[in-house]
């Protein structure tokens, strides 16, 4: 199972996946150029599922992969058992869409936060990639 949230305006993704998505021990011990996924329990994965629905994501959600950008600004995806779906919004999108769609994805990223996340990635900056700036 796999859940993912983008924000075009951002250019931000995350992508929460279960055990049986991604193998952990494989994933997080190989060389990453990025960290955007996390690996969590398959409660806690059905739980998110489970919440998303409750927003509406069936509702106002369609069937299929996501399309090319477009109107839509943010982006919820569930891949599962039955296939995949996905739920966007854009600016024209009612209050009410909007508003669940916001609540998902807070909720999406208070759980994405919360995960703790070992991911080896490449860096060529060295002790660098963790200073902001350098001190005058």
């Amino acid at each position: 199972m796999r859940v993912t949230l983008i924000d075009y305006t951002q250019g931000q993704e995350f992508e929460l996946v279960n055990p049986a998505h991604t193998n952990p021990v494989e994933y997080y011990s190989t060389m990453r150029n990025e960290a955007s996924r996390k690996i969590v329990a398959t409660e806690v994965m059905e739980a998110l599922v489970e919440f998303l629905q409750d927003q509406g994501f069936d509702k106002y959600g369609q069937a299929g992969k996501i399309p090319p950008v477009g109107n839509l600004t943010t982006v919820i995806e569930v891949e599962g058992p039955g296939g995949r779906a996905y739920w966007g919004i854009g600016r024209q999108t009612p209050a009410k869409e909007r508003k669940n769609m916001r609540d998902s994805a807070l909720n999406f990223l208070a759980l994405y936060n919360e995960v703790t996340s070992y991911q080896r990635i490449e860096n060529e900056q060295g002790s660098g990639y963790f200073q902001t700036s350098p001190s005058p």
